[in-house]
């Protein structure tokens, strides 16, 4: 009975500490594997927060940027505008992050801005070239003024010439009509001088034939007294006649000649202010 005890004792005993053994050999592989996994989570926990390190860095880059960014903007902004709205472009402060939304605001106060400029642009060049055509108009006018002052000066040296036979125009005349009353007027003084000269011409030519028949009768009665000697008396007495009658025609020719040189001087001058006069005119 002893010996049987003792190898039911002995059997519970192998059986405990069997059991025991693979308990604690269990255990220790759980540990094992509990262990690797542990490591397994800490790599990944590592991986994940270099990630996070990484990501925070370059959100970090990423929001200075965007201060920057925003900074430069809003520069922009009270540059374009050339003055700070209090109501708008205050002094801020700005937070850690700048979202769409500060951006998209500043943005649109830029258009706004670029578009007054515009704006003003296209008004400041429509005012220059206001200011070009005033300064052309004004040049005209200048000029005008100038050659008003030269055709002034240019009536009152051909007043000064014809005053004695020009009757004078109208106070209410203006210049341009005073000159065409005094180019009219030379005109018709050119051509009744020039009808004067035709006519001296005319009368000079009938003078000269006159002459040259009397010349040759004078011939012919100096010839005939050779043959007729019974008739020199006579003959002497006609060729007096005809000799007086010559000596006051050359006498009248030369006062002809005289007035026909005058005349023609006259008709030279007026000619040359004529002429100055119509090319005024023409300038105008």
């Amino acid at each position: 009975m002893p010996s049987h005890g003792s190898l039911d004792v002995s059997s519970h005993v192998t059986a405990s500490v069997n059991a025991a053994t693979n308990t604690i050999q269990d255990l220790k592989e759980k540990l094992e594997a509990s262990s690797r996994d542990h490591e397994t989570t800490s790599n990944l926990f590592n991986g994940v927060s270099e990630k996070c390190n990484e990501l925070l860095g370059k959100s970090e880059l990423v929001n200075a940027t965007s201060h920057k960014l925003y900074s430069e903007l809003r520069k922009i902004v009270i540059d374009s505008c050339g003055y700070v709205e209090e109501s708008n472009l205050q002094d801020e402060e700005l937070p850690d992050t700048v979202d769409y939304i500060r951006f998209k605001a500043l943005l649109e106060k830029l258009e706004n801005a670029l578009a007054e400029r515009l704006q003003l642009q296209s008004a400041n060049k429509k005012l220059n070239s206001e200011l070009m055509s005033q300064i052309k108009d004004t040049e005209e006018l200048n000029r005008r003024c100038h050659d008003f002052s030269s055709i002034q000066r240019l009536i009152e040296d051909v007043e000064g010439e014809v005053k004695l036979e020009y009757g004078g125009a109208d106070s209410e005349m203006t210049p341009v009509s005073h000159l065409e009353s005094l180019v009219s007027f030379l005109v018709h003084k050119y051509k009744e001088a020039k009808e004067q000269v035709n006519s001296s011409r005319e009368e000079f030519g009938s003078k000269v034939l006159e002459m040259t028949e009397l010349q040759k009768e004078i011939h012919q009665l100096t010839g005939l007294t050779l043959q007729h000697e019974n008739e020199i008396l006579v003959l002497k007495e006609h060729l007096t006649q005809a000799e007086e009658a010559l000596v006051a025609m050359r006498s009248e020719w030369q006062e002809k000649v005289s007035e026909l040189q005058q005349s023609e001087q006259r008709v030279s001058s007026i000619r040359e202010k004529l002429s100055i006069a119509v090319a005024k005119g023409k300038g105008l």
